[in-house]
This record gives C-alpha cells, sequence and structure tokens, in this order.
C-alpha cells in the first residue's frame, strides 16, 4: 500500500529557547485530505509554531515587547481553549483581503479589456506596408481591396482611441498621485503625538501549546497503531464471497501474539512473564476498571444531510452496555459543530474495550440518518508501551491553566516505568536541576509556581523531562504519548472508503485502582461577550473621483459644473443584517460631504477566535443558526441617484482588533494606512478613536485612494451600553448636531423652493437682470409703437 508524508512541525515550549519537534506520519491511501482547519472549516495546512520577536514601531507609542511571563489577570482568563487557540492560530496565514487580490470588482470594470485583448489578435501591418498596399488597392479599384483599407483604417482608429484613453487615464492617475504625494509624509510627523497602543494582539508566548494531530492517533507512525504488546486478529463469520472482508462479519477479535521459535525437547516451559523471550512487557492481570474521560472539541466538514447543503449534526457515544445519546443538544445547520462536550464512562476491560462515537443528524420528521462513525479499541491503548493511557503535558504546572491532569505524577510514572523496563531507578540533583537515569542525564528548570504563588524547588519538572525523552532512556523506538487532539475521520457503513467528516477529540484513561482520578478539563465552548460600537459619520473629502472619468458624476441641468450625491454605509455583520446608511449629502461640488451622523453596531465577540457569532434565520427556518464571521468594520461611500442605481465610490475595511491608525487630517490620510508596516491599535483595548481613513477601490489590478472619510469609533461593552444609550443617526439621547453644509446642498426634487432660491440668488441672478431690462425696453418699444398711430391722427385731427 503506498502512502504520502505529511509532517506537523510544533514546539514544545514556547519560551526564547524551545526545542523542535518534527512529527512524520504516513497516511494510507483512503485517508483524503488530511488538512488542518480554522475554527470555520477553512484550511490552514500544517502546523508551524515559530515565535518570532517583533520589531519595534518607531515614534513614542508604547512598543511591543516580549513579556518575560504572563500577567495575572492573563492568568485568570486562560483556560484549555486559550491554549486550542493559540495552536489553531499559530499555524493559519494572515488575514488577507480578497480585494487585494486581483479579483474583478464588477461596479469598476472596464469594457475596453476585451476589445484590447481582441485588437491583439488582428496582425496590423505597419504604416509603409500600409501605404504601398493602398497604392495598389487605387491602382485596381477593386471592391474587396477597397474594404480590407477600409477594415485597417477602423482598426487603427480604434486603437488610436484605445491609446488615448489609456493616456488619459495614465494622465489622471499622475494628478491624483502628485495631489496625495505629501500625505505619507505628514501622516509620519503626526506619529509623534500618537496617543494609541499600536500593541493589536496580546504576547502569548507564555501559552502552552497542544500537539494537534490531523489524523487519528492509531495512523501515527510513532506508535505503530498500538499494535504492541499484541495484535488484534479478528473473527468473521460467514463465508466470504467477497476479495475483501467486511466489517459487517466480524463477531470479535483476539488479542494476543503468536511467536514460533525451536526450543529444544528439554527445555522447560515458560511459566512467569520474565522467562518470555519476547513482549516481556505483557500486563500480568487481565482485568482492568477504568474511568473513561472522552472530549469531543468539534466537527469538520461534515457531510451535508439536508437538502440545504447543512446537517443538525449531533453525538451519540457507547462504551460497553453505556450509550450517550446527546440528540436534544444538536447544533442546528452546521457542518462544522463545535462541541466542547465531555463524556465519562466506568470500563471494565476487557469486556468494555471498543469505545463508539456516532454522528447523526438530526431530523424533525422522520428517523434520525447516521452522517458516520469511528470506533476506537481503548484496551490496545491502554496496554501499549506507548502510554496512551493519558497524554504528557509539555511542562509541569500544580495548578492553574495548564495544571498537571494525570491521576500520577511524573516522578510516579517514571519510577514505575523502570521498574516495568528492568531499568535502574532515576537520581534527582536538584541543585543541578539534573535527572540520571543510567547513562543519560536530563536537564530541565524546577522552579514551579504553587497555588500561593510562590516559587519553590520540585523534581518533578525533571521526571516530566525524561519522560519526554524516554525512547533515549530504553534505547528504542518507543516514544510516550504527549498531550494532544486527536483528528479521527467518520465513515459510514455503506460507503467505508468515503470520508464523511473528521472529528476533533482525545482521551484520557484512568485506572481505579492506583489513584483517584483528577477532576475534568472544562472544553466547555467559550460565551462571547457583547459589545457595541459606536460610529459617528463626521465628514467625507475627495470622494469624487472615478476611476475611468476622473469626474463628478451628475451634471447641472443650468450649469456645466459637476457634482455628486454623497452618502455612507457601514456594517459590521453583513448586508442586510445590520448595515446602516446615513442621509445624502447632495450637490457636493468638491467631494466633501457633511453628515453628523451615528451609527450603532451591537455585537457578540469570541476573544480567543477574534470572530463575532450571530444568528441567521432563513424564510422559511423554524430556528435561526450561528454564524461565526471575523469581527470587521466595512464603510462604503456611494453616489446617490434617484432614477438610476446608486454609483459606487469607495470602500474600507478594517479589524476591529487591529486598526490601521487613523489620519488627524485629510491631507496626511492616504493608501499608506493599508500598508502591513503601518501602526496599527486595537479598539478592544484603547475603546476611542477619531480621525481620517481612506476608502478606495481597485483599478487594473491597482488599489486606488477614491475618497477619504473621517469617523469616530466607540467601543463599549454591553453594561456601558446600557448605562450610556445614544441615538441612531442624530437623534437623542446623545444626538448631533445637524451638519453646516453649503447652500447648495439640497434635494433638488424634493426642495423647489430651496430650488429657486439658489437658482435666482447663485446661477440665474445676472441673466435675470439682463432679462428684465431687456423686457423693459422691449415694453416701452412696444408701447411707444402701440401708441404713436394714434396719437398722430388725435394731433392730425385735431389739428
Amino acid at each position: 500500500m503506498e502512502t504520502g508524508l505529511s509532517s506537523v512541525e510544533l514546539l514544545a515550549d514556547m519560551n526564547p529557547n524551545f526545542q523542535k519537534y518534527n512529527l512524520h506520519y504516513k497516511l494510507p491511501d483512503n485517508a483524503g485530505d488530511l488538512d488542518l482547519v480554522s475554527m470555520d472549516g477553512d484550511n490552514f495546512g500544517q502546523i508551524n509554531i515559530d515565535k518570532k520577536p517583533t520589531d519595534a514601531l518607531p515614534g513614542k507609542a508604547h512598543l511591543v515587547t516580549t513579556h518575560s511571563g504572563p500577567t495575572p489577570e492573563q492568568l485568570a482568563t486562560a483556560d484549555w481553549w486559550t491554549r486550542f487557540y493559540v495552536t489553531i492560530r499559530s499555524g493559519e496565514t494572515n488575514f488577507d483581503d480578497s480585494r487585494y487580490k486581483g479579483e474583478v470588482n464588477p461596479l469598476t470594470e472596464s469594457e475596453d479589456s476585451d476589445i484590447e485583448e481582441k485588437l491583439e489578435k488582428i496582425d496590423v501591418k505597419s504604416e509603409k506596408d500600409s501605404e504601398e498596399e493602398i497604392d495598389m488597392t487605387t491602382g485596381t479599384g477593386t471592391k474587396l481591396n477597397h474594404l480590407n483599407y477600409k477594415l485597417k483604417r477602423n482598426i487603427a482608429k480604434r486603437r488610436a482611441r484605445i491609446e488615448k484613453r489609456k493616456k488619459n487615464k495614465k494622465n489622471l492617475k499622475a494628478k491624483i498621485k502628485a495631489r496625495f504625494i505629501d500625505s505619507k509624509g505628514l501622516f509620519l510627523r503626526e506619529f509623534i503625538d500618537l496617543n494609541y497602543d499600536v500593541e493589536t494582539h496580546e504576547d502569548q508566548s507564555w501559552v502552552e501549546t497542544i500537539l494537534v494531530y490531523p489524523v487519528a492517533l492509531e495512523e501515527v507512525p510513532d506508535f505503530n497503531g498500538f499494535n504492541s504488546p499484541f495484535l488484534n486478529l479478528p473473527f468473521y463469520k460467514g463465508k466470504q464471497l467477497e476479495d475483501h472482508a467486511s466489517e459487517s462479519r466480524i463477531t470479535g477479535f483476539f488479542k494476543g501474539n503468536l511467536v514460533i521459535y525451536p526450543v529444544n525437547d528439554d527445555e522447560p516451559l515458560p511459566t512467569e512473564m520474565s522467562q518470555l523471550k519476547l513482549y516481556k512487557t505483557l500486563p500480568i492481570k487481565a482485568k482492568f476498571k477504568l474511568t473513561v474521560r472522552l472530549y469531543v472539541i468539534r466537527a469538520i466538514k461534515l457531510h451535508p444531510t439536508d437538502p440545504n447543503g447543512k446537517s443538525d449534526p449531533y453525538l451519540i457515544v457507547s462504551l460497553g452496555k453505556c450509550v450517550i445519546n446527546d440528540r436534544d443538544d444538536y447544533k442546528p445547520k452546521t457542518l462544522n459543530p463545535v462541541f466542547g462536550k465531555y463524556y465519562e464512562f466506568v470500563a471494565h476491560l476487557p469486556m468494555d474495550s471498543l469505545l463508539s462515537i456516532q454522528m447523526m443528524d438530526h431530523e424533525r420528521v422522520g428517523a434520525d440518518t447516521l452522517i458516520g462513525e469511528t470506533h476506537i479499541d481503548i484496551e490496545n491503548r491502554f496496554h501499549s508501551a506507548h502510554r496512551a493511557t493519558c497524554g504528557l503535558m509539555p511542562k509541569y504546572y500544580a495548578h492553574g491553566y495548564c495544571q498537571w491532569k494525570d491521576s500520577q505524577q511524573p516522578t510516579e510514572i517514571l519510577a514505575k516505568l523502570c521498574e516495568k523496563y528492568g531499568i535502574e531507578q532515576p537520581v534527582y540533583n536538584i541543585l543541578e536541576n539534573k535527572i540520571t537515569i543510567g547513562n543519560e542525564s536530563f536537564f530541565a528548570n524546577t522552579e514551579i509556581r504553587n497555588e500561593t504563588g510562590i516559587t519553590v524547588k520540585s523534581v518533578e519538572p525533571l521526571a516530566l523531562e525524561a519522560l519526554h525523552n524516554w525512547s533515549l532512556i530504553t534505547n528504542k523506538d518507543v516514544k510516550l504519548v504527549s498531550e494532544h487532539v486527536e483528528t479521527r475521520s467518520l465513515k459510514h457503513p455503506d460507503n467505508p472508503g468515503l470520508i464523511q467528516g473528521r472529528l476533533q477529540m482525545w482521551i484520557d484513561m484512568f485506572e481505579r485502582e492506583v489513584a483517584v482520578p483528577p477532576p475534568a478539563i472544562n472544553i466547555s465552548p467559550r460565551v462571547p461577550a457583547g459589545y457595541e460600537l459606536r460610529v459617528i459619520v463626521w465628514n467625507t473629502a475627495d470622494c469624487h473621483m472615478f476611476i475611468e472619468t476622473g469626474k463628478l458624476t451628475d451634471t447641472s441641468i443650468f450649469s456645466s459644473e459637476r457634482s455628486s450625491d454623497i452618502y455612507v454605509k457601514g456594517w459590521v455583520k453583513g448586508v442586510g443584517i445590520d448595515d446602516q446608511k446615513t442621509d445624502v449629502h447632495y450637490r457636493s461640488l468638491s467631494g466633501e460631504g457633511n453628515f453628523n451622523w451615528r451609527f450603532i453596531f451591537p455585537f457578540d465577540y469570541i476573544k480567543a477566535e477574534d470572530r463575532i457569532i450571530y444568528p441567521i434565520k432563513g424564510t422559511f427556518d423554524i430556528e435561526p443558526h450561528m454564524i461565526k464571521a471575523n469581527c470587521e468594520l466595512t464603510l462604503q461611500v456611494w453616489d446617490a441617484d434617484i432614477i438610476t442605481r446608486d454609483n459606487f465610490i469607495g470602500s474600507l475595511t478594517m479589524r476591529l482588533s487591529s486598526l490601521p491608525r487613523c489620519a488627524k487630517t485629510a491631507k496626511s490620510c492616504g493608501l499608506h494606512q493599508l500598508e502591513p508596516e503601518c501602526p496599527r491599535f486595537s479598539m478592544f483595548k484603547n475603546r476611542t478613536a477619531r480621525g481620517w481613513w481612506p476608502v478606495t477601490d481597485e483599478e487594473d489590478e491597482e488599489i486606488v485612494v477614491q475618497g477619504k472619510v473621517e469617523c469616530q469609533l466607540e467601543m463599549l461593552n454591553s453594561a456601558e451600553a446600557e448605562s450610556n444609550p445614544a441615538g441612531l443617526g442624530r437623534e437623542e439621547p446623545n444626538g448631533l448636531p445637524k451638519p453646516d453644509r453649503p447652500d447648495a446642498s439640497f434635494m433638488k426634487f424634493l426642495g423647489p423652493l430651496n430650488t429657486l432660491r439658489y437658482l435666482v440668488k447663485y446661477r440665474l441672478k445676472w441673466i435675470l437682470i439682463k432679462i428684465f431690462v431687456i423686457f423693459l425696453v422691449c415694453l416701452i418699444v412696444f408701447l411707444f409703437l402701440y401708441s404713436f398711430p394714434g396719437a398722430i391722427v388725435q394731433k392730425m385731427v385735431n389739428g
């Protein structure tokens, strides 16, 4: 069977002096794509946990530094999910906005691209050849040559128009660049007055990470499928008619080893375990009573079973005669559910040896359907030489978020293993931070903190260091299982070769006769915290440059001046969910808009994931399903039209945990604020910010500035928002004043009196005066001509 090779690169210690462990494991052909994914099912490939020092930022801002240890506040809020999220985040790539990947924007797509491609395919001769051909065609006078001449002339004219249009675009871009050329210099000079904490993320290098295997633990080559100290040989019922035996015919397993080797006739048969020539570590007794704990974290990319392309998954877990059905706790309409569930069983080996996990789809009408299932032989793990009962922690902690979770201390485990394998007991030298076992010596930091926060010396870290290097002590390729999360494939019995999804989980087992099991680890999903983001849109500037024309869109009926009717739209969750927009600033002649308009966006935020979560309910849905999205604020500037569609000017998307620093003035605002090198800050730390940000659009796969928007951002938690309410727009409470807009800014069709006043006062004043003077002159002439004949006749009569 061919195998593919995958690798996971992890760090056992996140301190500056860390060790790397390269874990290589062979994947079977039918394993599918065994990639690690994010909490929403997005692929992030291999895990590579590496702590790189962050470069200090210039100026007098708070610089990002690497802390020597966690703060008391960080330790108080840390838990198992903190470790898991840090591990996942360390393996993900940086977030890239899709607008910067060259995707076609339908709002700015040019029609010239297709024409250029077609024209490039036409072979046009040089001017000299064309002149020679013209002479020939005029001499012959054939109709065909005349048509060819006209076609080539039209092509040449079209090429000339396209070149002229390109030249105009290039000149326009040069003008825009010259206009904003000094904005970056002004922006950098403003940095000395920065009042924001530019550290966007907490330093989490102190967090102990977890090994996340993208396969089942049995498929990791270091553990050899847990086939030691004995093999699993299945018993089949019936007669085999197919090439491959079906799993439905399995009725049981024979657990043991068969070894054939020559012996002398007078050699006695072995009666004790130590007399065996192979597998001297077989268990002395056959029956064991265990406490088995199953931790189910989440499922990934489940196969959809509902017509809407989703599923309503829940778990059924069974061990022996104990069955736990979690039908009431199903996750509606999702293919990547987060369970955060813990199940505990009491197992009696060898009777209760097979742990089954079924992923079911909840149905309101009819029977529930099976999505996929997986089975785990806990007896093989319990008796394995790799000690797969409870994974070894990366470091020893007496208490806290990463507290030692085994029922036995490292010194007890090491002593029993040495006794089992016939190795001399360890010698501890706590003064030199050294442990010696045979010819091997290991070193570790022996200082630990107790529950009172006092640093004390302990030999437990030394014993744990020896356990992590157990293969060196035994001179065998026997590595002990470390604390981990395994990713098991879910398969359906009707399609055993097709993966129906994956399940991330782990198992802890404790022998009840040895010690009392420690408290279970709390992996309940994080409860999101409520926040409210208040955005006040004060002004906009330079929001009139369009990619194609470089001019304002609207033209006045009575004059040749161009203008734009500007408004701003914003949202956090999405369009149609919480999107809001300002009123319209009509007839902006310079791209400037004045609004004084407040947006209010309440949302639920998961800090560890840096995501927001909100419910979505369709038209025919009985219950909503939860959506996780990036915690981002999107602002768009539009040009309002009454008859046609509104014209898009530009947009801005900012991650609230990593906002680019705002500019103080519109002149210092520019595209440099969106560069990765730009200082950033978190709204969850600074809470308030006010300044200018650029709105951009795409031209020929290049981002260009389309305008600037001045906003004030304020972040409040739910309690603060409730105690300090504010109204939408300019409404009370805490209302905003109306903007001081120019007289030209009004609605032409809905305000006829204002229109008439504006026309008379500004545009038609002298024209109306001239018309009035001409009218008076014409009236006088008309009256003169009208009364002149009568006056002459009257004078002649009166003589």
